[in-house]
């Protein structure tokens, strides 16, 4: 006979989600605080950076709400357990399986290469902060993001510099942890599928309650994930220093009662 089927060891998706949302938060606050110690309000170049972080929280927000879904459908997993036929729950997990595999390869287009490519650049020693240094910025292909790093390097004292670069650091090791954890996932699914062939293959009423706790607990933090990517995505946009935009939106007082939070 077949061992039963198990369902553990799967790493913590609510972790990865949430730390993701956070480090967005945090670099949205830095980038304001930045511009703000520079005295550029509506400056094109923080303007084309912001617009770019934008599109790529769009991005992480639109995989977040996959993999929501996709959780949704481990938590039906427990109800089709009682009622249907081994060959359904097959082709149900089938279908679990080509979801899990679509997530985890995407995972990697996620990475924020360009955008933590420039960041590093301007905090680099030797960063002679000058749009004729083309040796310095090689390696950067969107122009948006060589245009600023090669103006924003002339800053002193790049506290805010430095912090965005930890986050954006923070933010690539979630997306590789995310991309184990879909790899993972995937394997699960597979294991499982080759498990039932077995006539007296089962699975552990005490495992299956365990990963419908985990996907719980999963759910939850995802959809705050979302929630909180949501909001930093309309925020980003606010430039410091911009009263009118501010005052319009809210979202500048928003950014400032962040920012003190995460400064304790």
């Amino acid at each position: 006979m077949e061992p039963a089927t198990s369902l553990k060891g799967l790493p913590g998706l609510d972790k990865i989600v949430l730390g993701l949302a956070d480090d967005a938060e945090k670099i949205m606050v830095s980038l304001y605080d930045l511009q703000k110690s520079l005295d550029q309000p509506n400056s094109p170049l923080f303007s084309s950076v912001r617009k770019e972080l934008r599109l790529q929280w769009d991005g992480l927000r639109s995989y977040l709400q996959r993999c929501h879904t996709f959780g949704g459908d481990v938590l039906m997993l427990k109800l089709e357990l009682g009622r249907e036929s081994k060959l359904d729950l097959i082709d149900f997990l089938n279908d679990m399986k080509i979801s899990a595999n679509e997530l985890r390869n995407f995972s990697p287009d996620l990475k924020m290469k360009d955008i933590s490519e420039a960041f590093s650049k301007v905090i680099e020693p030797g960063n002679p902060g000058s749009a004729s240094s083309s040796s310095f910025i090689k390696g950067i292909n969107n122009p948006n993001l060589k245009a600023f790093v090669a103006t924003i390097g002339r800053v002193h004292e790049p506290k805010h510099l430095f912090e965005i670069d930890a986050a954006l650091e923070r933010t690539n090791s979630n997306f590789r942890k995310m991309c184990e954890f879909w790899e993972e996932t995937y394997n699960g699914c597979a294991s499982m599928i080759k498990r039932f062939e077995y006539p007296d293959a089962t699975i552990l009423p005490e495992d299956a309650e365990q990963i419908i706790s985990d996907w719980k607990r999963y759910q939850e933090a995802t959809s705050k994930a979302i929630a909180s990517l949501a909001k930093t995505d309309s925020a980003i946009l606010v430039e410091a220093g911009s009263e009118d935009k501010r005052q319009k939106f809210g979202l500048g007082l928003f950014i400032e009662a962040i920012a003190k939070w995460l400064r304790g």
